[in-house]
C-alpha cells in the first residue's frame, strides 16, 4: 500500500465583494485570500478495493459523495482516465466546519495533491485547480495558497506579496455555524452599503502596512448576514489591540489582525470564554503541501 499525508491549510478572506451572479447561479467575487497555519491533515492510501473510502475523526463530516474530498477523488480519476485501483482518504480535522475557513475545500485540495503524486499523474497546480473548481469554488485557492487577489468564482488569481513576519491572526469560531448558501441568499436579498476598495487593499499589502490593511478590510457577507455573535467578538478583538477584525468568508468565524504576538496571545486567552474555539495563527505562503511520505 502506498500512502502519503498532505497538510491542508485553512483560508481567511481579508476582503470579500460580490460583483454579480453568473447564469449558472454562481456569484462573481473579488476578494483577497490568505492561507494560515491552522491545518487539517489528509492521508491518502492506495489499496486494491477499486473504490473511494473516506474516514474522518469528526462525526459530523459526511463519508460519502457529499464529502468534497470524495468528489475531488472521483473527479481526478474521471479527468485523468487513470483506473481507480482503490483509495482510502483519512481526514484529521482541526479546521472548524461552517466557519468560512474553507475546511472542506482544503481537504479536497489536499486529496488532489496526494492523488497527483501517488499516481504520478504529472499535473500542474493549474491543472489540479481546473479539476477542483467543479467540486468547490475555494479549492483552487486551497491548492495555490499564499496571499492572492481572487476573482471570478474564486479561481482567477493575482499573486500578492507575502504578509510581514510580524503578522498574527486570532480566529474565533462561535458555537453556531453559517451555511454558505444562506449567507449568499442573505446578500442577494439585502445587498451591502459598503464595498472593499481592492486597489487600496493591494497597495497596503504591497507596502506591508498592516495597520492600514486592518482598517480597510471589509466583507459584504458580514454586512448582509448581520449575525448577532459577530459584533461582540469583533469588539473584544479590537479592545485587545487588533488592527482590524472581520468575519471571514460566509462565516461564522471572526478574525482579528495583529502586528504583535503578545497582544494576539492575550486576545486569544480573553476570547476563550466567549467563543467555542479560538486559534492563534500566522499566514502561510503555500496551499496544500505534502508533509509526510511513508
Amino acid at each position: 500500500m502506498d500512502r502519503l499525508t498532505v497538510k491542508a491549510p485553512a483560508k481567511l478572506n481579508l476582503s470579500l465583494d460580490v460583483c454579480g451572479v453568473r447564469e449558472d447561479g454562481y456569484h462573481i467575487l473579488k476578494m483577497i485570500m490568505q492561507t494560515i497555519d491552522l491545518c487539517d491533515y489528509v492521508t491518502v492510501a492506495t489499496n486494491q478495493k477499486g473504490s473511494i473510502t473516506i474516514r474522518c475523526d469528526r462525526a459530523d463530516v459526511p463519508l460519502d459523495n457529499q464529502n468534497i474530498a470524495y468528489r475531488c477523488a472521483a473527479a481526478f480519476f474521471e479527468e485523468t482516465q487513470i483506473l481507480n485501483c482503490g483509495v482510502e482518504i483519512d481526514i484529521q480535522k482541526h479546521i472548524p466546519s461552517q466557519a468560512g475557513l474553507g475546511g472542506g475545500s482544503a481537504d479536497g485540495a489536499a486529496t488532489l495533491v496526494a492523488l497527483n503524486e501517488l499516481f504520478d499523474a504529472g499535473l500542474s497546480k493549474e491543472e489540479l485547480c481546473d479539476i477542483g473548481v467543479a467540486c468547490g469554488a475555494d479549492i483552487p485557492f486551497c491548492i495555490m495558497g499564499g496571499t492572492m487577489l481572487a476573482e471570478g468564482v474564486g479561481d482567477i488569481f493575482t499573486p500578492l506579496p507575502s504578509l510581514p513576519e510580524d503578522c498574527w491572526f486570532v480566529v474565533a469560531k462561535p458555537g453556531v455555524g453559517i451555511s454558505t448558501a444562506e449567507a449568499y441568499r442573505a446578500y442577494d436579498q439585502k445587498g451591502a452599503r459598503h464595498r472593499p476598495d481592492h486597489d487600496q487593499l493591494v497597495a497596503e499589502i504591497v507596502s506591508g502596512n498592516l495597520e492600514q490593511l486592518g482598517q480597510s478590510m471589509h466583507n459584504v457577507l458580514e454586512e448582509a448576514v448581520r449575525a448577532d455573535f459577530v459584533q461582540p467578538l469583533k469588539q473584544a478583538m479590537d479592545a485587545a489591540g487588533a488592527l482590524g477584525s472581520m468575519m471571514t468568508g460566509s462565516g461564522s468565524a471572526v478574525f482579528g489582525l495583529f502586528d504583535n504576538k503578545r497582544k494576539a496571545s492575550r486576545c486569544e486567552n480573553q476570547l476563550e470564554d466567549c467563543a467555542d474555539q479560538v486559534f492563534l495563527c500566522q499566514p502561510l505562503e503555500h496551499g496544500a503541501v505534502i508533509c509526510k511520505e511513508n
